[in-house]
């Protein structure tokens, strides 16, 4: 087994299956985490998302044993995705819907998220929809999820000083939100790139607070994010530019075979 100590307000840059064995029972109070889904590439509506961010090997839906394993190590969960992973998980009746608030968008309006609560059903709403969010905060994972709606989520649901494990980390946004509400953690990520992201988003000491209580996210900006900005705003511009030159150029082609037409009628009523 692995000494608790040890690992506790840490990111453990390995595969959760290769981890959650060697933790004892119970050992957690919660487990609060997003599990891929494996559905990225099956999606034509996923596609400008893959161009932005590295390649998604790291997309492999959970198994059975690995719910069974995040089941065992904690006393509570809460897991997001669960429209994905219902057949998996235990019935249950403490169901959270988070609303996105999205209009006219192509992706989920809401997300199932997963409790093993025994309580009435919840709703969350909170605006996130690719580029256009309630906050300025910065993306740097596919699934990342809003900073603010996992700080409520663990303030409602949790107490200061539980530990809480999160199995796939990403980019660390449960472990932050932890460490802002004063609650212990455990972070597991296969993907060292983002192990990197988390650690420099926790040596943050602490985050600045608006006029009306909201937190103050600040970007955490490097030069390799920069150049993927960069050139996914370069495409998106190159390829607007390009639909809309064929527009100029039809319309330039249907102006010239009208004035066409009304020469030659001119010409046949003279």
């Amino acid at each position: 087994m692995l000494e608790i100590n040890h690992i506790i307000n840490k990111i453990i840059e390995d595969k959760c299956e290769h981890v959650l064995p060697f933790l004892p029972d119970k050992i957690c109070d919660w487990l609060i985490t997003y599990p891929p889904y494996g559905i990225f590439g099956k999606n034509d509506t996923l596609s400008s998302e893959q161009t932005h961010y590295s390649p998604m090997d790291w997309d492999i839906k959970p198994n059975q044993e690995i719910i069974n394993q995040m089941i065992r190590i904690s006393k509570n969960q809460i897991i997001f995705g669960a429209e994905h992973l219902c057949t998996l998980l235990p019935q249950s009746r403490g169901w959270i819907v988070w609303d996105k608030k999205k209009t006219g968008s192509s992706f989920a309006d809401c997300e199932m998220v997963w409790t093993s609560l025994d309580w009435p059903t919840k709703m969350i709403r909170y605006e996130w929809n690719g580029f256009l969010v309630a906050s300025k905060e910065k993306r740097f994972h596919p699934t990342q999820k809003p900073l603010a709606l996992m700080i409520k989520i663990i303030k409602d649901y949790t107490k200061e000083n539980d530990l809480v494990i999160d199995s796939y980390a990403g980019s660390g946004t449960t472990l932050l939100a932890c460490k802002l509400t004063k609650r212990r953690y455990i972070g597991i990520e296969m993907k060292k790139e983002y192990c990197e992201v988390t650690k420099k988003r926790l040596e943050q000491e602490a985050l600045d607070v608006d006029d009306k209580g909201e937190l103050i996210i600040p970007e955490i900006i490097n030069s390799k994010q920069i150049d993927e900005e960069k050139d996914y705003l370069e495409k998106e511009i190159h390829d607007t530019i390009t639909k809309m030159k064929g527009l100029v150029d039809r319309e330039g082609a249907i102006i010239i075979l009208m004035n066409k037409i009304k020469s030659e009628e001119k010409n046949h009523d003279a």
